[in-house]
């Protein structure tokens, strides 16, 4: 009974896992220190051991079949898509944070109702947005609508 329970405990420490982390980040080079924000999407492979693929990274938008996507360009400071992650490395995708607020006023978008997702061959990953890249998308929001500070 105990090799069973071992070997169960074994199997599922192994296995591929995919954890979603998001902040906000700026470029910066020797005291240069840019001023465009980004959202920024970090998909961390946690399992002992595995492999597994990211093939998107993107914000979903709860209550609907939409999404908030962006395909990482040649000299893009993100990682290039589909990345192969073995255990503890990662993935970082950056979007515009003024992009996403223009996609949310374009859209009607509550920053609130969004959510970070990503696909890889194994699944599908969802994780949540931390109330900071929220304020901060709608600080964003209320630059481009001309309305004063939301707090």
């Amino acid at each position: 009974m105990g090799t069973l329970i071992w070997s169960i405990w074994n199997n599922q420490r192994n296995k591929s896992k995919i954890k979603l982390d998001v902040s906000i980040s700026f470029t910066a080079q020797g005291s240069y220190v840019s001023d465009t924000n980004y959202l920024t999407i970090r998909a961390v492979q946690v399992g002992q051991s595995g492999r597994d693929t990211v093939t998107s990274v993107g914000l979903e938008i709860r209550n609907a079949k939409k999404a908030l996507q962006q395909i990482p360009r040649p000299g893009d400071i993100s990682t290039p898509l589909p990345a192969p992650l073995s255990a503890a490395e990662v993935a970082t995708l950056y979007f515009p944070l003024a992009d996403i607020a223009q996609q949310c006023v374009n859209n009607k978008i509550d920053p609130n109702d969004l959510f970070p997702f990503a696909t890889t061959v194994r699944g599908y990953v969802k994780g949540k947005m931390p109330k900071g890249p929220i304020e901060m998308i709608q600080d964003e929001i209320n630059r481009i609508i001309g309305k004063g500070n939301s707090n």
